[in-house]
This record gives structure tokens, C-alpha cells and sequence, in this order.
């Protein structure tokens, strides 16, 4: 589970891990990316 307080780092992290699931074709989910937008609206 993706803890909603994520330091920036993890942050990072995630934001490549994305970049790879499109690198590979693997679309995200609608719940995923709203999931992402909000861990980004908490930074």
C-alpha cells in the first residue's frame, strides 16, 4: 500500500515507477492515477 505521506523521495521513486509502467505499455488504472494526483496534492 502506498502510504499518503510519502517523503519526496518515495515520491521519486513512484514517479519512475510510472514512467517505466508506460515505458513498458502498461496503462494505469483510473483509480491509480487519481491515487497518484492525490498523493501529489498532499506534497
Amino acid at each position: 500500500m502506498i502510504d499518503i505521506e510519502a517523503s519526496n523521495q518515495e515520491g521519486l521513486i513512484l514517479d519512475t515507477h510510472i514512467l517505466i509502467w508506460y515505458v513498458e505499455g502498461i496503462r494505469l488504472s483510473e483509480a491509480q492515477i487519481n491515487l497518484i494526483e492525490k498523493i501529489r496534492e498532499k506534497k
